[in-house]
């Protein structure tokens, strides 16, 4: 809704709210004005309390300012429930043929908790601080960043590895994610990872480098290993490629954690769907023919 005049500016009001599939509620308000004579101007601010996106909710305000080809953008975003969270934003885009974006992202810190993790990584802790830039024209933007990671960590749930004491630091450019190495403890050894992770401007691939240096991998009744390696993984984001060796192996394995299996299914046993569909040469023994007519016979063996 709004009402005024063109010469003395038009105030607006509005709301959007929504409720997903499980119930949660966004809400996003709109106030402010617009005077459009001589030239279009802004002044308008919309605020989500709470906007909810992967299981998280937030709390924030985008401001718009100045004259229609040219306006000052600044806002703030905050994660309900941690207080500590805090993004900020400023900068000036100008919405004529060309247009230009300068925008500064400000976080600090942000938990890693509310970023998205793949399946199998839990209890996630630290935070990630840092400054990013979206910079160009408005069909070509650009987006650099530099991030710091601080006190991180998680478990490994395939595995059952605690992760500690990630540090480092990662940079944004070209769409790339990089670093020259993020550093943490685990299973009482050392963990490095290098490389990248491109996910613009191109198909998306990963390049990095893991090194470890005496991590204890099992640790229960059953065994006891610790080992160091030197891992490198490339390839599409979807199906990389794991190259490298594994060295300094040394614990110990319970007899009782090779179980026995039980006894072969004659009937059925293990890959014989495979081995019946293997291109066996014609005469070998393994080539299953059935006959051409059924046995006069009944029974088995």
């Amino acid at each position: 809704a709004g009402d005024g005049g063109v010469r003395s500016g038009i105030a607006l009001r509005g709301a959007l709210v929504y409720r997903s599939e499980a119930g949660d509620l966004s809400r996003l308000d709109l106030g402010g004005g617009v005077r459009l004579d001589p030239g279009p101007v802004l002044d308008l601010e919309v605020r989500g309390a709470p906007v909810r996106a992967a299981d998280t909710a937030f709390d924030a305000t985008l401001r718009l300012r100045g004259p229609l080809p040219e306006l000052t953008v600044d806002g703030e975003v905050a994660v309900r429930g941690i207080e500590e969270a805090r993004v900020v934003a400023d900068g000036r885009v100008v919405l004529e043929e060309g247009g230009i974006l300068e925008v500064r992202v400000v976080a600090d810190p942000i938990p890693l908790a509310v970023l998205p993790w793949p399946a199998g990584v839990d209890s996630v802790r630290g935070e990630v601080a840092g400054v990013a830039w979206i910079e160009g024209t408005l069909d070509r933007p650009t987006v650099s960043g530099r991030f710091d990671v601080r006190r991180g960590g998680g478990i490994v749930e395939p595995v059952e590895l605690e992760v500690e004491a990630v540090e480092g630091t990662a940079v944004f450019e070209e769409g790339w994610v990089t670093t020259e190495g993020l550093d943490a403890r685990a299973g009482g050894g050392v963990l490095r990872l290098r490389g990248g992770v491109r996910l613009f401007g191109g198909p998306r691939r990963l390049d990095l480098e893991l090194l470890a240096d005496s991590v204890r991998v099992v640790d229960d009744d059953t065994a006891e290993v610790t080992l160091s390696a030197d891992l490198g993984l490339a390839g599409p984001l979807e199906a990389p490629t794991l190259t490298g060796r594994i060295y300094d192996v040394h614990g110990w394995i319970r007899e009782s954690f090779f179980r026995p299996s039980g006894p072969l299914d004659l009937d059925d046993p293990p890959y014989a769907d495979l081995a019946r569909e293997a291109p066996w040469p014609e005469g070998s023994r393994l080539r299953r023919v059935p006959p051409d007519s059924p046995l006069p016979v009944r029974g088995g063996i």
